[in-house]
């Protein structure tokens, strides 16, 4: 089935998805939330129960703003009683590593090419207004694929629009776990990671990449939007927000969602056959709907408490 141009409708969460990934591995020295109000956040949680073990599945936001504080005493009970921490991928020195060696062995376009050469004819003035909206010449991204051109744009959209973002709970909770001695297991692994930043089609890279200079415009709105429905717990703003900003394009969904979703939870279940407490930290994104997390544990027979 061919793939749906990319519409005013389709905001590219999906790729802020895998940006921030890798992209908050930047900010562990971001600026302090000083004299900025302090905002208590009630992230959702959900809570499975089977025959041998048990989880709490906490829906993560990669990057915040400074001032928020995300750790509820629910989830710090949670913390304290857990055997074993889950998360995505690691988030760590050999990760950053490999995405600098992808960067140097997969960034750059052949001699004699150029970004712009590979863009459909109508996409000429929309990489100019991107690049007009950051001060940019067109040589900081005119050599490189589009995979990498999309990640310089939406890092930097995302560091200019949350000035004083940080990290998010995964990599605090991570380093928790080291510190405490508490057993780490990932649920994909750093290479499915950068193959989300970086595509293999070079079909779906160039669509990944109109997206975001498609929507460079709204990128503060969209991250805004989604800051919100975290803090306050809204599972269900977060499911309207990832199925308005995918309209149109159910393969990209597919592919960033729905067969990592039903992969994660298939994991998640085969963990719950043992003895043992998991906290489970992955992006809120995989927690929602009908093809979220807790509801493909839920059709597999599991107890499931929470939005």
């Amino acid at each position: 089935m061919p793939m749906r141009k990319a519409t005013a409708h389709t905001r590219p969460i999906w790729r802020l998805a895998a940006v921030l990934a890798l992209a908050f591995l930047a900010l562990f020295a971001a600026a302090p939330a000083d004299g900025l109000a302090r905002v208590q956040a009630h992230p959702a949680t959900w809570q499975v129960a089977s025959q041998h073990g048990s989880a709490v599945l906490f829906g993560s936001q990669h990057v915040l703003p400074a001032n928020v504080d995300w750790m509820t005493p629910e989830l710090e009970k949670a913390l304290a009683a857990a055997d074993v921490l889950v998360f995505e991928a690691p988030l760590d020195a050999d990760t950053f590593a490999a995405f600098r060696t992808l960067m140097a062995e997969r960034g750059m376009l052949p001699a004699g090419r150029t970004l712009r050469s590979l863009l459909p004819p109508d996409a000429g003035p929309k990489l100019d207004q991107a690049l007009a909206m950051l001060h940019w010449p067109e040589t900081m991204v005119g050599d490189k694929r589009p995979w990498l051109a999309a990640f310089m744009f939406d890092s930097e959209l995302i560091r200019r629009q949350m000035q004083n973002a940080v990290a998010g709970p995964d990599l605090a909770l991570m380093q928790r776990a080291k510190r405490d001695k508490t057993e780490i297991r990932y649920l994909e692994t750093a290479e499915s990671q950068l193959a989300l930043i970086a595509p293999a089609d070079s079909k779906v890279e160039l669509q990944l990449f109109m997206a975001t200079i498609d929507d460079a415009k709204t990128a503060d709105s969209d991250l805004k939007e989604m800051s919100t429905a975290w803090i306050n717990g809204d599972a269900a703003a977060l499911e309207k927000l990832i199925m308005q900003n995918s309209e149109g394009m159910p393969q990209f969904r597919d592919y960033f969602f729905t067969d990592r979703n039903t992969a994660m939870a298939a994991k998640i279940a085969a963990m719950l056959k043992e003895d043992k407490k998991f906290v489970v930290v992955v992006g809120a994104g995989h927690m929602v709907g009908k093809d979220g997390i807790p509801a493909l544990l839920r059709a597999q027979g599991f107890k499931i408490e929470g939005p």
